[in-house]
């Protein structure tokens, strides 16, 4: 228990006002979530000059996201990130919307375009953990790929999925034949590959 809160039987019978006699007690539970607020880090950066090249040269700290000062000296730290992150690509909110609900729930004032691009960066780094994951479908025994529609800047796409009896690899490609399957299959794929029997007959 966060809390323990003592709830004190009354005297008196609220209906006829007898005298009340204690005969025991209770437990009531009650989950709640705490008043969300940003919690704000300074990084007090000392920095020098190389004597030798000339080159500056400053600190930096493993919480630190970015080494950008100036104008870039405020940062979303990796708390709201992985939280724009998971509304973003599981939840299915807009950087609009995500923006609105960190305004009201936790008094957070952040730009779209700032989250964009913070998902940018995000999906950067996480390209070396992708590649492994495609490495890991690639010598998979067997293997459910299937695609569907998708929009990027209102043209159509192609999501693709590539499942394995362990994890699930997405990638969005413009087109839905054997190029794009390969791409993370690899052309040279030799397991067995699962289908949803679909046949397209062309136009009738």
């Amino acid at each position: 228990m966060d809390e323990t809160v003592d709830v004190q039987c009354p005297l008196f019978c609220a209906s006829c006002h007898g005298q009340v006699v204690l005969a025991g007690k209770e437990s009531q539970y009650q989950i709640d979530l705490p008043a969300i607020r940003p919690v704000i880090s300074e990084f007090v950066i000392q920095y020098g000059r190389c004597q030798s090249c000339g080159r500056r040269a400053q600190g930096r700290h493993p919480r630190q996201i970015s080494s950008a000062l100036g104008v870039g000296g405020v940062q979303l730290g990796p708390g709201v990130i992985s939280w724009a992150a998971y509304l973003n690509k599981t939840g299915g909110l807009s950087y609009g919307k995500i923006a609105v609900l960190l305004k009201e729930m936790m008094g957070l004032e952040v730009a779209r375009s700032t989250l964009c691009r913070a998902m940018g960066r995000l999906a950067k780094a996480a390209e070396p953990s992708y590649e492994t994951l495609v490495e890991n479908v690639r010598g998979s025994s067997v293997v459910y790929p299937d695609e569907t529609g998708w929009r990027v800047g209102g043209r159509s796409w192609w999501l693709w999925a590539f499942v394995t009896a362990g994890q699930t690899v997405y990638r969005i490609a413009r087109g839905r034949g054997f190029a794009e399957a390969s791409a993370v299959l690899g052309e040279d794929y030799s397991g067995l590959i699962g289908s949803d029997g679909w046949a397209y007959g062309g136009p009738s």
